[in-house]
């Protein structure tokens, strides 16, 4: 038995029957006052118990009633707040916000992310990689090297951080915007007990839980690996990008974590020699491009708004790089087009709105290797930098 269990198992038998002492000051050990047992989803309590029992830091009983009981996420008929959090039918409005921005006034993709909170945090760092690029080289080995644009695991730290600890009693939104040059991840809700932003900086501070019941949530699935170790975790993945800087400082009402880039040839620091360079929005067209689709299918699929977006940053760079190919039928119907502005000009633009409304551009993917996703994604090699 590892010495995080025992201590663990230490302070639930401290705590004994009645109310505890530790728990009491924090707001989610607290009844859910307009809730009950009936609002709790009982397949995502038993994949959790499933969780825990596999990652060797805890046991708990298979009966869902009993296992929320032991880690008392629920009081009496009652579930807790961190009970609701974790594992309410209908998701408490706590939201992610991830926005794709090319300045400060201008978004280009947003979503909006509701849902418990192991389930929020895998979509919104899902969200964040559809946006980044990645990029691969090969080192003689048999097996091709890939480095996303961040570093995935100091990102995952960092969401990890921003819902885990943000104060609850507060309305704002976890907000993570992705520019060209800097990614950054909002977190409602100041510093929590005596740490402060230079604690957090030379890394000499002990672990001060605001949200207790959630936090043991996520140790017991591993997802957090050890308490107060989470900025230390994110500088030592950021080792090997020496281009990025890592930022933390208070603002407004809140704690804002910032990826910047610095200005340096990212592409050469990071990768060295590169064969290939696949963007996150052409990896998440690949993903939805089976079969021939039209271009609104396409953009219904992905979740896009605007329709020039879509084409530069989506579709475009896909043909580009020779990854998916437009059908014979689109080709003739943009070869008339052509044909149709070079010999009409006045009705050039006539043309443009009908091509729009027709909403015919149709692409289909070129076949991939027999490989596992994402080693699906081929280049043409004629395309290689």
């Amino acid at each position: 038995m590892s010495s995080d269990t025992l201590a663990y198992i230490l302070k639930l038998l401290a705590a004994g029957e009645s109310d505890t002492v530790e728990f009491k000051s924090s707001w989610d050990s607290y009844s859910h006052d307009r809730a009950g047992l009936d609002d709790l989803n009982v397949q995502q309590i038993t994949e959790f118990i499933a969780e825990v029992n596999s990652s060797g830091r805890f046991q708990l009983d298979e009966s869902p009633l009993a296992a929320l009981e032991k880690l008392r996420l629920i009081r009496g008929e009652q579930p807790t707040h961190a009970a609701m959090l974790l594992f309410a039918v209908q998701p408490l409005f706590y939201h992610i916000r991830v926005g794709r921005f090319k300045s400060a006034a201008t978004i280009i993709d947003d979503l909006q992310i509701t849902a418990t909170l192991f389930t929020a945090v895998d979509e919104a760092l899902r969200a964040v990689r559809s946006h980044l690029t990645l990029s691969y080289k090969f080192d003689g080995s048999a097996q091709r090297i890939e480095t996303w644009e961040y570093p995935l695991p100091a990102l995952r730290e960092a969401i990890l951080n921003a819902v885990v600890h943000r104060d609850y009693s507060l309305p704002s939104d976890v907000q993570i915007k992705i520019f060209d040059d800097r990614i950054t991840i909002y977190s409602p809700g100041k510093l929590y007990g005596d740490l402060t932003i230079e604690k957090l900086r030379q890394n000499v501070y002990q672990s001060n839980l605001r949200n207790k019941l959630v936090a043991e949530a996520f140790y017991l699935t591993r997802r957090i690996e050890k308490y107060g170790s989470g900025i230390a975790r994110i500088r030592q993945e950021l080792a090997s990008y020496s281009h990025l800087e890592f930022k933390i400082e208070e603002i407004a009402n809140g704690i804002l974590v910032s990826f910047i880039k610095s200005g340096v040839n990212v592409t050469g620091e990071v990768t060295g020699v590169v064969t290939g360079v696949v963007a996150g929005e052409v990896v998440r067209l690949l993903k939805v491009c089976e079969g021939e689709k039209s271009r609104k299918e396409l953009q219904d699929l992905l979740d896009l708004k605007h329709e020039d977006h879509f084409r530069n940053a989506y579709l475009v760079p896909a043909l580009e790089q020779g990854l998916v190919e437009m059908c014979r039928s689109s080709v003739i119907f943009f070869i008339t087009m052509a044909c149709w502005a070079s010999f009409c000009p006045k009705y050039a633009m006539s043309g443009l709105i009908i091509s729009k409304s027709l909403a015919t551009t149709v692409v289909t993917p070129l076949k991939w290797p027999g490989r596992d996703w994402p080693h699906k994604v081929s280049v043409r090699r004629s395309t290689l930098t």
